[in-house]
């Protein structure tokens, strides 16, 4: 799937790709269009959030709601201070999916 949300389909009497326009059920079903190190959280006014310490990659796209660059860390990373890993609750995790690789040109 592309960031537009367009998924490919490869036939396999044709053997071409083909283009699926999916419907999803809420926004945050289209995984990956809000980047690295940020979420979505539908049933929140801006659905788009940043993970703690992290600022928009682009405050321009921040700014229009548009998230696709993702976000950077706002300080370096220290282990020495203490950082870890945080859980985050209530997110919906990606639907793991069985797919092919061609290596043809």
């Amino acid at each position: 799937m592309n960031w537009k949300s367009t998924h490919l389909l490869l036939s396999k009497t044709t053997k071409k790709w083909d283009i699926v326009y999916p419907l999803l059920d809420d926004l945050c079903d289209d995984y990956g269009c809000y980047g690295a190190n940020n979420f979505c959280r539908i049933n929140d006014r801006s659905i788009c959030e940043y993970l703690e310490g992290f600022v928009p990659k682009s405050q321009e796209e921040g700014n229009f709601q548009n998230w696709t660059s993702g976000c950077i860390r706002r300080t370096q990373l220290d282990c020495q201070k203490g950082e870890k890993f945080m859980e985050l609750e209530g997110v919906k995790l990606p639907d793991l999916l069985e797919f092919w690789v061609s290596n043809d040109p």
